[in-house]
């Protein structure tokens, strides 16, 4: 399969692209429910509290699908409360973690008036772990597996919101599962997704109606079209980082090559968590921060509380290209 061909042959050389990936994804996740934050925000709000929402949300979103991966090889209902609960945190009106206790519809202004109804919220739980050992079984097609059990959980409906991003980052847990995203950890499947996001939302109501082909049809030619942008984020990355490369060379400090490998992944830092990935105090990271600014690779931020940060520029350039590129076929607000 494509996804695993790009995994071995990109992600196993590059631990920066797992990191980098993921924070693509969940940046289109949120998107295609119309949940936008510029690159630079979203990255500065998983280090520090900020006052916009659509950040703190997309921030979120990136520890959910850290979350689901983390929890690939035993993804149940347990689990997808799990990743509610962290995505949903800043959100306590929809109950984070908690399956509804209420009665939701899908389109239309009432449930009389619904498009598609739900299962009733007593059945939430057993439909989703009736997903969750669909999802385990291991004779059937791996993509049309993972479509199927997309457009399931979908139709279930089981939070009152976060379904979509809740339901898009157990893709990539399923799809890390079968072993086709050991390195990268996530095709970023929402950027495929946003190339016809029309398509996508017909086909989980033909799928509803009891026709599969189309979930699987869109869902093969996002998981082509993920691939194609992540391909296209690795080769402007390599770029950054071979210049980089070259202005570092012939320095003996190990300690600025990591953190170089840091920022390819994360480019928005602090110095605690410089700190904790190279294994000394903060003092030292502030000297390799000091270094890489001089450098030309970071540039440092106003501090926001008691907390400094540094950029790499170049990168989220590249991330801001990514998105682009998908708000230019997709949702373009």
């Amino acid at each position: 399969m494509l996804a695993a061909q790009f995994d071995f042959g990109f992600g196993f050389q590059r631990p920066w692209l797992r990191p980098l990936l993921i924070r693509a994804e969940a940046a289109a996740s949120s998107r295609l429910e119309g949940i936008i934050a510029s690159t630079e925000d979203f990255l500065r709000a998983e280090l520090c509290a900020t006052e916009s929402r659509s950040a703190t949300l997309v921030a979120a979103n990136v520890v959910a699908v850290e979350r689901a991966l983390d929890m690939a090889q035993t993804m149940d209902s347990d689990s997808v409360r799990e990743v509610h609960r962290v995505l949903m945190a800043s959100e306590p009106r929809h109950t984070p973690g908690d399956f509804r206790q209420e009665l939701v519809w899908i389109g239309g202004e009432s449930p009389i008036a619904a498009v598609y109804l739900p299962p009733g919220h007593l059945w939430a739980a057993a439909c989703v772990e009736d997903v969750a050992m669909f999802s385990r079984r291991s004779n059937l097609s791996r993509l049309v597996q993972v479509a199927v059990a997309h457009a399931q959980f979908e139709s279930i409906h089981p939070f009152t919101d976060g379904n979509g991003r809740v339901g898009r980052a157990w893709i990539g847990a399923s799809l890390l599962r079968q072993e086709l995203t050991k390195y990268i950890g996530v095709v970023p499947i929402s950027a495929g997704l946003l190339a016809s996001p029309d398509e996508y939302i017909a086909a989980l109501t033909s799928y509803r109606h009891g026709e599969i082909e189309s979930i699987v049809k869109v869902f093969v030619g996002a998981v082509i079209q993920a691939l194609h942008e992540a391909d296209r984020l690795r080769a402007a990355v390599d770029v950054v980082t071979a210049g980089w490369s070259e202005v570092a060379t012939g320095r003996s400090d190990s300690g600025i090559h990591k953190v170089l490998e840091l920022v390819s992944g994360r480019p928005v830092v602090t110095a605690e968590l410089v700190a904790g990935h190279l294994g000394v105090d903060e003092t030292n990271a502030h000297g390799h921060l000091r270094r890489l600014v001089e450098l030309g690779v970071l540039e440092p931020r106003p501090a926001t509380g008691r907390r400094g940060m540094w950029v790499a520029p170049a990168i989220v350039s590249a991330l801001d290209d990514f998105a682009a590129a998908t708000a230019r076929r997709g949702y373009g607000h």
